[in-house]
C-alpha cells in the first residue's frame, strides 16, 4: 500500500540519519546503499536464529450467518470507486549469510533454450476496473476448481466455467460478504487485499478480504479497527452450494497485504502489522493459524491461533499445499517462507498448530538454506525500483514474497517454491545492481520436516532488457514449473507472459521459454492520487485438480488510461499425466449393462435402452416395475471409501403407483459397507398426492439414521447428486451428507457420527419397491468421485 504521510515521515527520519534496527535485519529509513557498499560496510554475520514463540494467543472467529442462496440471484451493483492509500514497506537492508554452495552445472554453462512454453488452451477476460473495480492496483487473484475458476480483484468477485470461459455470475465483496450479516464492517466496507483458494482436500472454497473505513487524514478508524472477511463454502459447489462466514479483528493495527495458505489441518494467514495511524510504522507480521474444519462445518466459534512475529521479518508466507500434489506427512507443520532479508538464503519457519491443547502450538526458529547466487539489487534510474512504461512508471513491488508459497511432495520429496522480483542476473559476487526487473524463483526441500541448509534451486529470469515484475510459481504434478508474469519495457505496453521448466530439466534454468497469454494494447496513465504508478500487487499462478493445468491471472490495459484489464489463461505442459479422482463411470454408451460389477435384472426388467437416454450416452437404464424383485447394476469400485460422491440421472416417467395406492417409496441409490453388508446412504423416491419427491438417507453410528426432508420434483429427467462424508472419530461430529438437484443444493445433514465405515459398493436402480407398484423407472449418466464436485 502507499501512504504520502509516511514517505514524509521517513522523508524527515532519513534526513536526521536514523536507521532502525529490527531483529536480525536492518531497516534502514531513506535511499538504499548499493549491494557492496553493505558488504563492506558491515562484516557479514551468521544470522542469529530466531526463537521457537510460544505461548500463543487463542481466540475465536465470530461467526454471522450461514447462507444457502444461489450466487446467480445476487445484485451485480458496481462498486464505489475510491483510491485507497497504500501503506509501504519497511526497507529491508539485506544481509549475506557466510558459507557458499558450490554452482550448478545451468549456472557454469546455461542450457540453450528449447522449446517455448505450451500455448494456451484457455485465454479470456476476466474482470476489469470500468465494471468491476474499485481502485488501483486491482491486486488480482484466482483459483481453478473442478468446474469453475474464481478471480477477484478490488473489490469485486467473478465465477467462471472452465469450460469456455464464460462469466457465471459476478458481484462486489460487499454483495456477497453481506450475506452473512455480520454486523460490523464487513457487512459494508470491504477495502480489498482480496484472496480466493480451492482446498482440494476437502472440496471447499474460501474467499477472504480485509474491511476497515478511514478518515480524512487516511488513519484506519479504531475503533472498530480492522477486520479480516472470510466466507467458506459448505460445498464444492461455490455457486448454489452455500457458504458459512466468519471474521476476525486484527487487534493492535491494520493486518495488511493478508495471504493465506490451505494445509491439511488448517486455513494459515500472515499479515503485515501496521498501526491504525497513517504515519504509524510498521508492527511486524502477524500470523494466523484457523481451524478450517470447523469452519466448514459452520462451527459457532472456530478455533485461532496467533503468534507475532518479531520486526526483523516481513511478508512472511504460510505453505499452500494441494491434494493433487502430494498431501504433507502427518502431523507436518505448515511452512511460513520469506525471501527478502538475504541476498544469498531464503528463509523457513514452521508453524505447529495443536487444536486439542492450544497452549502446544509453537512458530519458529528461523531455518535458513543458502542459495548457489545472489540477488541482483534493482536501481530503474534514481534510487527507484519501478518499471518504465510507454507511460507512467510502474511499482514492481520488489524483494517481497510474492503469493504463493507452492508445497509440493513428489516422489517423496517436499519442496517450497517461491518466487519475487529482483535485478537481473545470478551474481556470485556483492555489488551486482540492475536496472532491469525480473523474476527470481526458488526450489527448498523441507522433506521429512527438515529445511535443507542449501536451496535446490534460486534461478533469475532475464532473456532480455525488458522488465518482468510481479510474478506467481506453480508446479505441476509431475514436478515441472510455470512462472507468470508481466511485462513492460519504455516502448512495450504491459503485456502477460509466462516461462517455466520440466522436472528433468538442469537445475536453475529455464527451459520453456517465454509464451505471450495476451499483449497489451495501452499502459496505465493518469493519476489515482498522485501519478498512478502501482501495479498489481499480485498475480496468481495456481494448478488444476487435474494436477497438470495451470491457470494464471493477472491485469494488463487494452488503451491508455486507468481501466484496467484482467486476463486468465490456462496451459499444460504435455508431459504431465492428469490425475483424476474418478471411482467410476457409466453413461450406458454401448447399450447394455457391460461394465458394471453385477446386475439384478429379474429375467429382463432391467435393460439399457435409447427412450431412457438423459446423458451423454445413447441409451439410459429401463427398471420395468411389475413385481416386489429389486432392479439394480451395482459398482463395486469404491474401497472404503470415507468420502463417497455420486452423480445420476433420474427420470419418474410417469411411474404408475396402482389405483389403490398413491403413497409408494423405494430407494432408487444405495451406498453399503461390505462386512457385514449395511446401507450407509440412500437417495429414496417417494410418490404421494400425485407430487414426486426425492429424499437422501444417512446411517450413524448408533445404528439409527437421518432423514431429510422431502424434495418435490417434477415427472421428468433430473440430475441427482449426493455427498457421504463418514466422520473423521466416533466422536468427531465432522460427518455429513447432502444432495444436489440439477446443481442445486436442496439439502444437508451436517456435524454428524457416523464412523462406522466407507462405502464399499453401490447400487442404483428400483430397489426396495412396495407391492402394488408398476410401471418404469428411468436411469443414466451414473458417476462417483472421491472429492471433487461433479455437477449435471
Amino acid at each position: 500500500m502507499n501512504a504520502l504521510d509516511l514517505r514524509r515521515w521517513t522523508q524527515r527520519l532519513a534526513s536526521v540519519g536514523v536507521v532502525v534496527l529490527l531483529g536480525n535485519a536492518t531497516v534502514a529509513i531513506g535511499a538504499a546503499k548499493q549491494d557492496g557498499d553493505r558488504d563492506r560496510a558491515k562484516a557479514p554475520t551468521a544470522p542469529a536464529a530466531t526463537e521457537v514463540l510460544r505461548n500463543p494467543q487463542e481466540s475465536r472467529l465470530v461467526q454471522a450467518r450461514g447462507w444457502d442462496g444461489d450466487l446467480r440471484s445476487l445484485p451485480q451493483i458496481p462498486p464505489e470507486k475510491v483510491e485507497r492509500p497504500e501503506r509501504e514497506q519497511p526497507e529491508i537492508v539485506r544481509t549475506t549469510v557466510p558459507g557458499s554452495v558450490p554452482l550448478a552445472p545451468a549456472l557454469e554453462a546455461v542450457p540453450a533454450r528449447t522449446v517455448p512454453a505450451p500455448a494456451a488452451s484457455k485465454n479470456f477476460d476476466g474482470m476489469s476496473f470500468a465494471i468491476n473495480g474499485n481502485g488501483h492496483p486491482p491486486d488480482t487473484n484466482g483459483d481453478v476448481g473442478p468446474k469453475y475458476y474464481i478471480q477477484s480483484i478490488n473489490t469485486s468477485i467473478a465465477i467462471y466455467r472452465k469450460s469456455d470461459g464464460g462469466e457465471v455470475t459476478h458481484f462486489t465483496f460487499n454483495t456477497f460478504m453481506s450475506q452473512g450479516a455480520f454486523g460490523n464492517l464487513c457487512d459494508t466496507n470491504n477495502f480489498g487485499d482480496p484472496v480466493v483458494l480451492y482446498d482440494s482436500f476437502e472440496d471447499r472454497w474460501v474467499i477472504t478480504d480485509f474491511a476497515f473505513t478511514l478518515n480524512g487524514f487516511g488513519d484506519v478508524v479504531n475503533p472498530p479497527g480492522s477486520f479480516q472477511c472470510l466466507a467458506v463454502s459448505k460445498s464444492g459447489d461455490p455457486v448454489t452450494g452455500g457458504w458459512n462466514f466468519y471474521s476476525v479483528n486484527t487487534t493492535g493495527g491494520l493486518g495488511d497485504y493478508p495471504k493465506f495458505g490451505i494445509w491439511p489441518d488448517g486455513l494459515y494467514m500472515s499479515v503485515n502489522m501496521f498501526g491504525y495511524l497513517a504515519t504509524d510504522p510498521f508492527l511486524g507480521v502477524r500470523v494466523f493459524a484457523f481451524n478450517k474444519k470447523q469452519m466448514y462445518a459452520g462451527t459457532a466459534n472456530p478455533q485461532v491461533v496467533s503468534f507475532n512475529l518479531p520486526t526483523s521479518e516481513f511478508t512472511v508466507l504460510p505453505a499452500n499445499a494441494r491434494l493433487e500434489l502430494g498431501t504433507p506427512p502427518a502431523g507436518s507443520p505448515n511452512y511460513f517462507a520469506e525471501v527478502c532479508k538475504y541476498y544469498n538464503a531464503m528463509s523457513v519457519f514452521k508453524f505447529h498448530v495443536d487444536w486439542t491443547n492450544v497452549a502446544a502450538s509453537t512458530f519458529g526458529g528461523e531455518a535458513v538454506s543458502l542459495t548457489a547466487t545472489r540477488l541482483a539489487d534493482l536501481d530503474t534510474g534514481g534510487g527507484s525500483t519501478d518499471v518504465p512504461s510507454p507511460v507512467n512508471p510502474l511499482d514492481s513491488i520488489p524483494y517481497r514474497t510474492m503469493m504463493q508459497n507452492q508445497y509440493t511432495n513428489i516422489g517423496a520429496v517436499e519442496s517450497l517454491w517461491n518466487v519475487h522480483t529482483v535485478g537481473a542476473g545470478n551474481p556470485v559476487v556483492p555489488g551486482t545492481v540492475s536496472a532491469t526487473a525480473a523474476p527470481r524463483f526458488y526450489q527448498l526441500s523441507v522433506t521429512g520436516g527438515v529445511v535443507a541448509a542449501a536451496a535446490t534451486q534460486a534461478f533469475t529470469f532475464s532473456p532480455d532488457a525488458n522488465g518482468r515484475f510481479v510474478p506467481s510459481v506453480a508446479v505441476d504434478r509431475a514436478g515441472d514449473m510455470a512462472m507468470g508474469y508481466s511485462v513492460a519495457s519504455g516502448t512495450l505496453n504491459p503485456a502477460i507472459r509466462y516461462a517455466g521448466r520440466l522436472a528433468g530439466d538442469a537445475v536453475n534454468s529455464i527451459t520453456q521459454t517465454e509464451t505471450s497469454l495476451i499483449a497489451g494494447a495501452g499502459t496505465q496513465s493518469g493519476t489515482c492520487g498522485g501519478t498512478c504508478t502501482r501495479w498489481g500487487d499480485y498475480s496468481t499462478m495456481s494448478v488444476d485438480p487435474d494436477g497438470c493445468t495451470f491457470w494464471f491471472t493477472t491485469e494488463y490495459y487494452a488503451a491508455n488510461g486507468l481501466n484496467h484489464h484482467t486476463r486468465i489463461g490456462a496451459f499444460a505442459y504435455p508431459s504431465c499425466t492428469p490425475t483424476d479422482d474418478l471411482i467410476y463411470k457409466n453413461t450406458f454408451d454401448t447399450c447394455d449393462l457391460s461394465g458394471w460389477s453385477s446386475t439384478a435384472t429379474d429375467g429382463g426388467d432391467l435393460s439399457a435402452i435409447p427412450a431412457a437416454a438423459m446423458s451423454t450416452g445413447p441409451c439410459g437404464l429401463q427398471a420395468v416395475v411389475n413385481d416386489i424383485n429389486p432392479l439394480y447394476v451395482e459398482d463395486d469400485s469404491p474401497n472404503a471409501e470415507d468420502r463417497y460422491r455420486v452423480r445420476f440421472y433420474i427420470n419418474p416417467h410417469s411411474f404408475d403407483t396402482g389405483v389403490a395406492q398413491n403413497h409408494f417409496r423405494t430407494r432408487v441409490l444405495i451406498g453399503f459397507q461390505q462386512t457385514p453388508q449395511r446401507r450407509l446412504v440412500a437417495v429414496v423416491l417417494k410418490f404421494q398426492g400425485g407430487v414426486y419427491n426425492l429424499m437422501t438417507r444417512l446411517r450413524v453410528d448408533t445404528g439409527g439414521r437421518i432423514d431429510t426432508g422431502f424434495i418435490p420434483i417434477t415427472n421428468a429427467a433430473h440430475a441427482v447428486e449426493i455427498e457421504f462424508r463418514r466422520s473423521s472419530s466416533p466422536t468427531a461430529s465432522d460427518g455429513s451428507l447432502q444432495m444436489w438437484i440439477d446443481g442445486t443444493s436442496v439439502a444437508i445433514v451436517s456435524n454428524v457420527n457416523n464412523n462406522v465405515s466407507g462405502v464399499d459398493f453401490a447400487r442404483m436402480g428400483a430397489l426396495s419397491v412396495k407391492g402394488g407398484a408398476t410401471g418404469t423407472l428411468y436411469f443414466d449418466g451414473f458417476e462417483s468421485r472421491r472429492v471433487h464436485y461433479i455437477g449435471p
